[in-house]
C-alpha cells in the first residue's frame, strides 16, 4: 500500500507537471524550418526553429475558423517593427517567414537600396561580407561576386540596419542599381503589415504585390506567430544550437 501510495506522488508530482509542459510547449510554440535564403544572414537554409504562436493572438488556423481579430487576441497585440514573423500568403494556404517592417498607417518606400519609414531613412552601417560556400540545394543562392563555382566562397554585401524602435539586425545585398532597390511609397492599410526579408535582392515580399508572384499587404489575421530561437540547423552547421533569432 504504501508503494502505491510513493508511485502516485511520484504520478503527480513529477509526470503530470512535465507532461501539462510539453502540452503548452505544444500549443502555444509551432516548429518550423527555413526553406530558402530570403532570410539570410538572420536565418538559413535548414534552420529548425520556434515559432510564439501566442505573440499576436490567436493562430490563424484560430482566427479563420472563429472570425476573430488576431490584433485582439488574448495573448497579444501587433507585431512590432523588425519582428522576425510567420504568417500565411493572402493568396495561397502557404506559410512564409520575414521580418515586420511597417505597421498599420506606416509609409515605406524603397531608396537606392535603403529603407524610408515614415519619410525618414533608415541608417545602415557597413559589416564585413557575408560569406558562404556555393551550394546548389541553398534555395536559388546568389552571389555578388559571380560566376561561383560550387564549393567555393559566394560572397554579398552585408550591413547593420537600425529601425527607428532600436531593433538592429543584419541587411544582405548582391548588388545595386536591381529592380527591386527602389520601390514605392506603399502606405500600410488598416489591420495590414508590410514585410521584407533580410537578404534583400533575394526575397519575394511585400514590395511586389501577391497577384505577380509576391506578397504584398499580409493581413493581421494571417499573422500565425513570432519567430524566437533556433534549435539546431538541418545541415548541420555550428553555431545555430539555440540560437536566438535577431
Amino acid at each position: 500500500m504504501a508503494a502505491r501510495r510513493w508511485s502516485d506522488v511520484v504520478l503527480f508530482a513529477v509526470v503530470v507537471p512535465v507532461a501539462l509542459f510539453f502540452a503548452v510547449v505544444f500549443i502555444l510554440f509551432r516548429p518550423y524550418w527555413i526553406p530558402s535564403g530570403s532570410m539570410k544572414p538572420a536565418l538559413l537554409v535548414g534552420d529548425y526553429l520556434l515559432v510564439n504562436r501566442a505573440a499576436y493572438g490567436f493562430p490563424a488556423l484560430m482566427c479563420r475558423l472563429s472570425s476573430c481579430e488576431a490584433s485582439m487576441g488574448p495573448f497579444g497585440g501587433l507585431p512590432a517593427r523588425g519582428d522576425v514573423a510567420t504568417f500565411v500568403h493572402p493568396k495561397r494556404e502557404t506559410h512564409f517567414i520575414k521580418r515586420v517592417m511597417g505597421l498599420p498607417g506606416d509609409e515605406v518606400a524603397l531608396k537606392d537600396g535603403i529603407v524610408v519609414l515614415n519619410g525618414t531613412e533608415l541608417s545602415q552601417e557597413p559589416l564585413a561580407p557575408f560569406t558562404e560556400v556555393y551550394a546548389l540545394d541553398e534555395g536559388g543562392m546568389r552571389c555578388s561576386n559571380a560566376p561561383v563555382e560550387i564549393g567555393a566562397v559566394c560572397e554579398k554585401t552585408q550591413s547593420r540596419e537600425v529601425l527607428p524602435n532600436g531593433a538592429i539586425y543584419a541587411v544582405l545585398n548582391l548588388k545595386e542599381g536591381l529592380s527591386s532597390d527602389s520601390a514605392g511609397p506603399f502606405v500600410v492599410p488598416e489591420g495590414h503589415v508590410f514585410v521584407m526579408g533580410d537578404n534583400r535582392d533575394n526575397s519575394l515580399d511585400s514590395r511586389f504585390p501577391a497577384e505577380r508572384g509576391g506578397i504584398g499587404f499580409v493581413p493581421l489575421e494571417n499573422m500565425v506567430g513570432r519567430a524566437e530561437i533556433i534549435l539546431f540547423s538541418l545541415k548541420g552547421r555550428e553555431g545555430r544550437l539555440f540560437k536566438w533569432v535577431q
